[in-house]
């Protein structure tokens, strides 16, 4: 399975924008990062596409739970600047194929390592 396949499936389930305007800290710090970083909109939204995906598609599934890492650091990166969301258009594939790549790795994803192209043009 290729890359620019999953991507180009799943994307689009995502929609246009991520709203992340009630974004907080879990530990009250006033500096957003990747670990400390919540917002419930982002995570009903991460729910909902993976429902429409499913688990059954093993690549698409990984590749829900990869954009939304991808998402939630970059909104945590925004929200230091107040803002509160962004184009979906703004989301940089080679980084998202770099997490997915890295995520394969995990124990359990063998198999589907294994038949992965890491073509993205």
């Amino acid at each position: 399975m290729k890359f620019k396949e999953i991507y180009d499936r799943i994307l689009p389930h995502w929609g246009n924008n991520i709203n992340f305007s009630d974004a907080e800290t879990v530990d009250n710090d006033a500096t957003f990062t990747e670990d400390n970083f919540y917002s419930k909109k982002l995570e009903k939204k991460w729910d909902q596409v993976q429902e429409i995906v499913g688990e059954d598609d093993t690549y698409g599934d990984l590749m829900v739970w990869t954009m939304y890492l991808i998402f939630q650091i970059k909104a945590a990166e925004l929200c230091n600047q107040k803002i509160d969301y962004f184009k979906i258009s703004t989301i940089n594939p080679t980084e998202v194929e770099a997490l997915y790549f890295d995520n394969l790795h995990h124990e359990s994803w063998e198999e589907e390592l294994e038949s992965y192209e890491r073509e993205i043009v």
